[in-house]
């Protein structure tokens, strides 16, 4: 089979394992860069450049920190070409929203810290709480876009100059007792295939790996399994990274990244986490 990765940068860690595999299966792997691709509905097809392009069997996107937009609208065109995705389009932008991520997790019933956009002024008073509150932009990846207010005011500051700045803002409360570490759960066909404990790096509260966070390896509790699975389902993902805190009210999941980078995850749990994924995938297409 043809197996398209669809990435701006296939030098990444994450990006070369998961075509070395796609190769180790005795397959053809090859990169669609998603902002060098012209789409066209007359024919209905792919472009590059002056080459019509020949579509793979399947594809696996690979969204980064740049706008997601024309990844999203490649993958649209390779779904209705027949292409099967790894992760379903609609599953994936659900995920690149946090807000939307989390109203599907709440309706699901799955734990999740309260969570809330759209803040009007005249009630920030009466939102106050003595351990601070966490902004998130709604589509931040790897930790950025993340910041620590610790009154209510202040967050509603950091969130208001968001906006200025046409950035969308998620705001919840801070859990001084997980002690700036998750837990990440990489699930594949509703199965956890390896885990890690991020814990963050200096004076930083955040534990994501590229923002300083050191990870070891770790076991989840049958609960936390259930969690992630569930988690990963609800959203509609085959294959995702589900991040968790652990609190005096249990666990609370707090994303669902349908491009979970497999770096850190392997060199802590020594396992070959890109063949599981690579073949899970195949294994579901034939």
């Amino acid at each position: 089979m043809r197996l398209a990765l669809i990435t701006k940068n296939p030098r990444l860690y994450t990006s070369r394992r998961l075509l070395n595999a796609i190769r180790g299966a005795g397959h053809q792997g090859m990169v669609i860069n998603p902002f060098r691709c012209t789409l066209t509905t007359h024919p209905f097809g792919i472009r590059l450049g002056k080459r019509r392009l020949t579509l793979p069997d399947g594809a696996i996107p690979r969204l980064g920190a740049l706008g997601h937009w024309p990844i999203l609208s490649l993958l649209r065109h390779l779904e209705m070409a027949g292409v099967s995705l790894m992760n379903r389009t609609e599953a994936i932008a659900i995920a690149r929203d946090k807000w939307h991520t989390m109203q599907c997790l709440q309706q699901a019933g799955i734990p999740i810290p309260p969570s809330m956009t759209n803040v009007a002024a005249d009630i920030v008073h009466s939102l106050q709480t003595d351990t601070g509150w966490v902004i998130k932009t709604v589509d931040g990846l790897q930790g950025s876009g993340v910041v620590l207010g610790p009154t209510m005011p202040s967050a509603m500051s950091i969130a208001t100059l968001l906006q200025h700045a046409h950035l969308n803002a998620l705001i919840q409360p801070f859990y001084p007792e997980a002690s700036g570490q998750d837990v990440r759960c990489l699930v594949v066909k509703n199965q956890v295939i390896a885990s890690m404990k991020r814990q963050h790096g200096g004076g930083d509260f955040r534990s994501n790996l590229h923002q300083g966070g050191k990870a070891i390896p770790y076991l989840p509790t049958p609960h936390e399994t259930e969690l992630a699975v569930e988690s990963t389902r609800t959203i509609g993902l085959s294959v995702a990274g589900v991040d968790m805190i652990q609190t005096h009210h249990g666990p609370l999941v707090l994303e669902v990244n349908a491009s979970p980078g497999l770096e850190g995850l392997e060199s802590v749990t020594e396992i070959d986490v890109a063949a599981h994924i690579i073949g899970a995938w195949i294994g579901s297409m034939t």
